[in-house]
Order: C-alpha cells, then sequence, then structure tokens
C-alpha cells in the first residue's frame, strides 16, 4: 500500500514545495507593508479573527492549502510553457545524453523486419530516401514516444516503472522549485542583503541536475526496449500499415471482374 502511495505523494510534494517557497517569499517582500491585527480593517481585520478563531492548526492548514493552489498554478504554466515550446519546434524532444541506444534498438528491427524501413519512408513527407537518413527519423519518432512507452510498463515492469517515475519525479521537482527559489532569493537579498543574491548560481545547476536525472529516467525506457520488455507505438503502428500493405497485396484478382 505504501508503495503504491509514493507515487501520488511525489506528485503533491512538488507543487507543495514550491508553494511554500513563494509563500515565504511573499511574507518576506510585503510582512512589513501589512496591519497588524490592531490596525486590520475589513476583509483583513476578519482573516485575524478567524486565525484566532482557528488556532495554529487552522492557520498550518490554510497556509498549506494556499501553497498547494501556489504551486499548483506554478506547476500549470511551466507545463503549458513546455507544450507551446514542443509545438513551435514540432514536437516534444526529451533529454537523451547518447541517442546511439535507439539507434541500437531501430538497427535491430530494421534487421528483424525490413518492411519498417519502408513504412517509415513512406510516411516521412520529405524527400528522404536514404536508410541512414529514415532510420534518423525513426529515432526521433521513438523518443517522442518515451512518456508513453513508459506508461506501457506499468502492470508488466512494476520496478522498472517505478524507477523511471521516481527519476522524473525528481526532474519535475527541481524544475518546478526554479522560479520560487529564484524570488525567494530576490526577496531575501531585498529584505536581508544583496549578499545573498550570488545564490542565484544554484538555479543553474539545478537545471543541470534536473536534466540528468531525466535523461537517467529516459535511458530506463530505452534499456527496456533493447531487452524486448517493452515495445514503441511508433514500430508498432508502422508494422499495421506492413501488415495491411501486404494484405492488399496478397489478395487474389478475379479475371472475371465480378
Amino acid at each position: 500500500m505504501l508503495m503504491g502511495l509514493l507515487p501520488a505523494l511525489r506528485d503533491l510534494r512538488a507543487p507543495l514545495v514550491a508553494g511554500y517557497i513563494v509563500v515565504v517569499a511573499a511574507y518576506l517582500a510585503f510582512h512589513d507593508h501589512v496591519p497588524s491585527s490592531g490596525k486590520a480593517t475589513g476583509a483583513l481585520r476578519s482573516l485575524y479573527e478567524l486565525a484566532q478563531w482557528t488556532g495554529n492548526s487552522g492557520v498550518l492548514v490554510g497556509a498549506t492549502f494556499l501553497a498547494f493552489l501556489a504551486g499548483s498554478v506554478i506547476q500549470f504554466g511551466a507545463e503549458a510553457f513546455g507544450r507551446i515550446r514542443n509545438t513551435k519546434r514540432g514536437g516534444p524532444k526529451y533529454d537523451l545524453q547518447d541517442a546511439s541506444l535507439i539507434s541500437t534498438y531501430v538497427d535491430q528491427r530494421v534487421a528483424d523486419d525490413p518492411r519498417l524501413l519502408d513504412e517509415a519512408r513512406h510516411e516521412i513527407s520529405t524527400d528522404v530516401s536514404a536508410p541512414d537518413e529514415v532510420k534518423t527519423a525513426m529515432v526521433a519518432a521513438i523518443s517522442r514516444e518515451l512518456p508513453r512507452i513508459a506508461r506501457r510498463m506499468r502492470g508488466s515492469e512494476n520496478e522498472l516503472y517505478d524507477e523511471y517515475d521516481r527519476l522524473i519525479g525528481e526532474a519535475q521537482f527541481r524544475e518546478i522549485t526554479l522560479i520560487p527559489l529564484a524570488l525567494l532569493i530576490g526577496a531575501l537579498s531585498v529584505t536581508w542583503s544583496l549578499f545573498l543574491l550570488p545564490a542565484v548560481v544554484v538555479l543553474p545547476l539545478l537545471k543541470r541536475q534536473a536534466v540528468y536525472q531525466r535523461e537517467a529516467g529516459h535511458e530506463v525506457v530505452v534499456d527496456a526496449l533493447l531487452v524486448g520488455k517493452v515495445a514503441a507505438p511508433y514500430l508498432e503502428r508502422l508494422e499495421r500499415r506492413a501488415d495491411a500493405r501486404n494484405t492488399v497485396n496478397a489478395r487474389p484478382v478475379n479475371p472475371s471482374g465480378t
């Protein structure tokens, strides 16, 4: 049961931590401008009264909910930006330090079924005929499907999927906290000391670490492809087209035309 809860906890952790950082940064930036309970009026006074009525536990629950909302908005914005970027560059491109493993997988599948190369050539819209260029396009198509391929491991290869999910979750956690940490460093630099501003050098390091984690997660999927524990939907689609083409070509022609 605990293992089943871990993915959900990882999904909750990233927006919650990011939101907490934003809440702390906002407090540091604006607490001097917020009236105290004795001077507050209107809705702010009502909030103070509500905090007194609920106590510290109620304030903590309210702050946690606010942090989760803020973190969810940040996560949604980051994902929306990623989708827009992928649309502009023709599709998602996933981090792989070395695409040679996918190339090896493509070579193995083409050697087993040469029809795949012909079907891939037919699918490419440009005038590409060289086998190496077709295989390069096949490698790119499979790399764009890595998350979908990973989801296929759920149920049959749970250990591999859990490792992939953990690594991708760690990458997402670092990526979603980049903007909140930048806000926190800015708030600390303004309210405390400008000597804290150089701490922004941590952000590129976190981004690079996120890239490494994402690469490692995708390499888990590629290894599963190589050993035959999961199949690529793109190549399955090519196989179906090749089978359909062979079926059509194998149909007997009635000389009478009836």
